[in-house]
């Protein structure tokens, strides 16, 4: 019999599965599934938010903060925009009806002043020389031909990379929501509501594989959020979902990646002072001659007077795992830094230590001596709305700034 299960994200629930159902989840990468004595399992869905399932079961997966919380973080992330808290409505408790719904909304909004169009560039044939003439396909189609002619012209149309975009979202999320078990007078609804929205669009061209390119612009500005929620959303589409004999597509949202862009941006806003760069999935070579091996720290900022501020930024445990420290050693010796900050996202937690001292022996010159690296574990609170979590995240930056207010 086909189950639903709603877990929370990166938190542990005891679920009646199947053996089968459990090496599914444990395939997934992250996800996990571990046999309890009772013939259960212990599941934790890990950092992502959204809907996936086998033919067995189906999770839905609420974020570690509320819905709404993540949502403005997306929005912030990707367009630096920031929710009009008078026309934002958050009214499911269902994941996935809350993402459909949002989505929709945004959408609706987007399309009030009518469907976007821009110029494309058509290829016909005609019996009339319009537009421009495509030499090649004339001769290799029409060689010693006056007529018809093969030419290429310029329409406005409907049909461009931002209306795909959006359209392929809403189709994603139609199948999400028609794949859900739970016959609700609420997914009927909102079925109604997406296929509405799609018909507004017009017939648009299907993507496939890689999402289309498109440049924010003043023209384009009321289409940003709407977009930022459904690229979201095709990102973490192809997460299979199958219900008994139907399939459909699930959406996950990897929520870490929202937190670590949305911090990264709230840096390089700060102003008073304002950092040199701040650098996000920086990139540093770990051995001279293989260009392979490289470190990737989450946040890398320059300070104006050429100090470095490196940060990894966690979306899980609330404290540093080994694999954690041993990175941070390495941050230390190959950008030449004591001190290594790692940002989690929560409350702290006064039992757990927030500074770590790591003493390395090592010789110079034949010389035996000791170097250390700090690690000093910092919170982030994201119950909070946007301008607080930027004023904490601005705090911190100043707080680890030597030539200004030196960290405690």
């Amino acid at each position: 019999m086909h189950r639903t299960f709603r877990l929370t994200e990166a938190s542990d629930t005891q679920c009646e599965i199947t053996p089968a159902t459990a090496a599914w989840l444990n395939s997934l990468g992250h996800a996990s599934a571990r046999p309890l004595a009772n013939g259960q399992f212990l599941v934790n869905p890990g950092n992502v938010c959204g809907i996936f399932g086998n033919g067995d079961a189906t999770f839905e997966v609420a974020p570690k903060t509320t819905v709404r919380n993540l949502l403005e973080l997306v929005l912030y992330a990707r367009t630096g925009l920031s929710w009009d808290p008078g026309t934002v409505q958050v009214e499911h408790d269902s994941v996935p009806l809350l993402m459909a719904g949002y989505l929709d909304q945004v959408v609706t909004e987007a399309l009030s002043a009518g469907v976007l169009k821009g110029y494309v560039a058509v290829d016909e044939t005609s019996r009339y020389m319009r537009g421009r003439l495509r030499f090649e396909d004339q001769l290799a189609r029409r060689f010693m031909q006056p007529y018809p002619l093969e030419v290429q012209t310029t329409d406005l149309s409907p049909n461009i990379a931002e209306n795909q975009i959006l359209a392929a979202a809403l189709q994603a999320m139609l199948r999400v929501v028609v794949s859900e078990m739970d016959k609700r007078a609420e997914r009927e609804v909102m079925v109604g509501r997406l296929r509405r929205s799609v018909a507004k669009l017009g017939p648009q061209t299907p993507i496939h594989g890689r999402i289309p390119t498109w440049t924010r612009t003043v023209r384009n500005r009321h289409y940003w959020e709407a977009l930022a929620v459904a690229e979201l959303i095709l990102e973490g589409e192809g997460q299979a979902l199958a219900v008994g004999s139907r399939e459909g597509a699930g959406v996950i949202i990897q929520t870490w990646r929202i937190y670590e862009a949305a911090v990264a941006r709230a840096m390089a806003e700060k102003t008073d002072p304002a950092l040199d760069t701040v650098s996000a999935q920086y990139v540093e070579p770990l051995a001279s001659n293989r260009a392979d091996r490289t470190i990737r720290p989450d946040i890398v900022a320059r300070y104006p007077h050429g100090q470095l501020l490196v940060m990894d930024t966690k979306f899980k445990d609330k404290e540093p795992q080994q694999a954690d420290l041993y990175q941070s050693i390495t941050y230390s010796r190959v950008l030449g830094v004591e001190e290594v900050v790692l940002l989690y996202a929560g409350e702290r937690d006064p039992a757990h230590p927030v500074r770590y001292v790591i003493r390395q022996p090592e010789h110079f010159a034949g010389t035996p001596r000791e170097s250390r690296c700090v690690v000093t574990v910092e919170y982030l609170n994201l119950d909070q709305d946007l301008d607080g979590i930027k004023r904490d995240v601005w705090e911190l930056v100043d707080k680890y700034d030597t030539a200004g207010a030196s960290p405690e």
